[in-house]
């Protein structure tokens, strides 16, 4: 899957999309093309190249809370099982919510950590320390800069960025 940063018009990175919408953008003449990949999406009439960052032409007023998410969890925990410290894949990472949602647990940040599927069966419907296992970080609110920069690190962008960043 090809993604694109995306920076606001005084060139702070919003995110990470992935390139229909970064077409969509352009074609609506909302951003502007920094670095373009060699890419190439082809319509009936039209040839685009897929964008790697894209500018914003217009002010943004974004928020600037980390929305919850399992993504946004495994990007905050670098995809590394809290309670094992193996490196998970996405596809092979859980969320395992510290007090169970069956104990009350919600679905918030500071209530979930990625585990690996064999940890999660293993804790179950029990705290950490009633299940005898030890979290090995802080189950906190990501910053948004860190889901970005993380999300880059995680991908193809990382190299494109490394190359615009100097």
């Amino acid at each position: 899957m090809r993604t694109t940063l995306l920076l606001d018009a005084h060139f702070q990175p919003l995110g990470v999309i992935d390139w229909q919408k970064a077409i969509l953008l352009l074609i609506q003449e909302k951003a502007e093309v920094i670095k373009a990949s060699d890419k190439l999406v082809r319509t009936v009439s039209k040839e685009f190249v897929i964008p790697s960052i894209l500018r914003l032409l217009r002010r943004s007023y974004q928020k600037y809370r980390s929305t919850f998410s399992r993504r946004g969890v495994y990007l905050r925990d670098q995809g590394i099982c809290g309670y094992c410290l193996k490196y998970l894949s996405y596809n092979a990472s859980t969320i395992d919510h510290i007090i169970p949602v069956s104990r009350g647990g919600n679905n918030t940040w500071q209530n979930a950590a990625l585990a690996c599927k064999e940890c999660n069966n293993k804790k179950g419907a029990k705290t950490p320390e009633e299940a005898g296992m030890k979290l090995h970080h802080q189950a906190r609110i990501p910053s948004r800069m860190e889901l970005i920069i993380q999300a880059i690190n995680d991908s193809p962008m990382k190299l494109i960025f490394k190359d615009f960043n100097g």
